[in-house]
């Protein structure tokens, strides 16, 4: 974790806080804290790259579905299923709205968060 921090912050300094740079390593800094079970700071890191792919590619980016993805999976660990459903149909419908193909790597791992996600909520 601390070569991931120190990564971002070189990034941070020689490339500015909104810099694609700074989202890639964010992303995997927020995945590790999911990982360990710190919702809290996987939030954080996936929220701020959010608010930078916005910035610098637009909402509706390809680039921006993964992070909601992710956020989908914060809201899923924390037991809320249906934010987690909303945020992977987001993300399945930017994927779609850029042509993505339905065997693409990214619509298949989406698509198999929302069925998981419903086989979560047809249990409870």
């Amino acid at each position: 974790m601390i070569a991931f921090h120190e990564s971002l912050w070189i990034a941070e300094e020689t490339q500015g806080p909104e810099c694609l740079e700074v989202t890639n390593t964010l992303e995997k800094i927020g995945s590790i804290h999911l990982f360990q079970g710190e919702t809290e700071e996987g939030m954080a890191a996936f929220d701020e790259v959010i608010n930078v792919t916005h910035i610098v590619l637009g909402a509706d980016h390809p680039n921006v579905a993964p992070s909601l993805r992710n956020i989908g999976r914060v809201h899923q660990q924390r037991g809320d299923l249906k934010k987690a459903w909303e945020l992977y149909l987001v993300a399945l419908d930017i994927y779609k709205s850029c042509n993505f193909k339905m065997d693409h790597i990214d619509m298949k791992t989406t698509r198999r968060s929302i069925a998981t996600d419903a086989k979560l909520i047809q249990s409870k």
